[in-house]
């Protein structure tokens, strides 16, 4: 760790360096590893978006395991079909009526069991070795949002999360002292994207109080922001939104109007319009930074890492270091590509001139 003193993530539980998210880390990966799942073992989260569950979620990918983020609108019994989806060994959750219920197969497992603070486990954490992953391991498995149909669980490997933030860095920089705002939640590839932004450039990730309006968590200090266009347009219409420290908006997750693109530019925000999909862990594309009123009406040009074509038809194709490991359904992992290595999005696109 570069620098351990840097705050990692701070939340309502307050502030967690980038030292002490290390070794909680490693405390909670040891204590996964002696339970036995065996490397690839899918183990499910149904948590409260805190500085747990990031905790969590990297140690089970410290662990050799697939964390698999669920979303925490589902009621117990819309759990239990995406447990069974993905061939789930575990479930960790906090949510009483989840634990108490049954769901053939799978070990529930208590948040609060994996983050006990043993003074021995501490002790064997500072003396673990650096840890190095491979790119082709599988880190997470996360569910579309099923807005064409079913939800599907999309495999994404270590290498996948790493070259999506590699390359979105590229494009809006981001740096030891910046402070993300977590507006997005975990079980989204769009919240997991922050995650792995901030670990690789040693920023922080900010996890704003339950209820806190957007602008309100913003003005306390924010420097970057992803939000999908409903959420910019609540943040123009709330009356006391000042932009405080505010250096970049990524804005994405669905069709971008117009003229809501030029009313945050006459405001004077840092936009970046951009269009991305589970199946690539999050962008695709995005504006570069200084990008004019023009090129902002567009989703920008592929970040590094990334390819995209446009079909004969009009089809987005995309591929390239992000692109997912595949869908998995059971112990069946299907990465439906042509013969060219594209993957079909299934929506539709062009380009310009410029290549936007």
């Amino acid at each position: 760790i570069a620098s351990p003193g840097a705050p990692a993530v701070v939340g309502a539980g307050g502030t967690l360096t980038y030292g002490e998210l290390d070794l909680r880390v490693a405390m909670a990966a040891e204590g996964i590893e002696e339970l036995g799942f065996g490397t690839g073992a899918r183990v499910a989260l149904h948590l409260p978006e805190d500085e747990r569950y990031f905790v969590l979620l990297l140690a089970l990918i410290r662990a050799g395991c697939i964390a698999c983020p669920l979303s925490t609108r589902l009621p117990p019994r819309g759990v239990a079909p995406l447990l069974q989806k993905i061939a789930c060994r575990a479930l960790i959750s906090s949510d009483q009526e989840l634990l108490g219920a049954t769901y053939a197969g799978v070990q529930k497992l208590r948040t609060e069991a994996l983050l006990a603070d043993e003074p021995a486990a501490r002790d064997r954490a500072r003396s673990s070795e650096p840890l190095h992953l491979a790119l082709d391991v599988p880190a997470t498995i996360v569910f579309t949002s099923g807005s064409t149909g079913e939800p599907k669980a999309a495999l994404h490997t270590f290498g996948n999360h790493y070259y999506s933030a590699l390359g979105s860095n590229s494009n809006v920089a981001l740096a030891q002292g910046d402070r993300w705002l977590h507006s997005l939640p975990l079980y989204h590839v769009g919240g997991l994207s922050i995650l792995f932004r901030c670990l690789l450039a040693g920023a922080t990730v900010v996890l704003p109080e339950p209820g806190t309006a957007l602008g309100k968590a913003i003005a306390g200090g924010a420097t970057h922001v992803s939000l999908v266009p409903t959420q910019l347009l609540r943040l123009l219409r709330q009356e006391d939104f000042e932009r405080g420290a505010l250096k970049a908006i990524l804005l994405g997750g669905g069709p971008i109007p117009p003229l809501l693109v030029d009313e945050a530019a006459s405001r004077g925000l840092a936009i970046h319009t951009s269009y991305g999909l589970t199946e690539m862990a999050s962008q695709v594309t995005a504006t570069p930074p200084g990008a004019s009123r023009e090129a902002l009406r567009t989703s920008g040009r592929p970040v590094p890492h990334r390819e995209l074509s446009i079909s004969d038809s009009g089809e987005i194709l995309v591929k390239g270091e992000t692109l997912f490991a595949g869908y998995v359904k059971d112990d069946i992992v299907d990465r439906p590509l042509d013969t060219d290595g594209w993957f079909h999005t299934g929506d539709l696109g062009e380009l310009d001139a410029d290549g936007y």
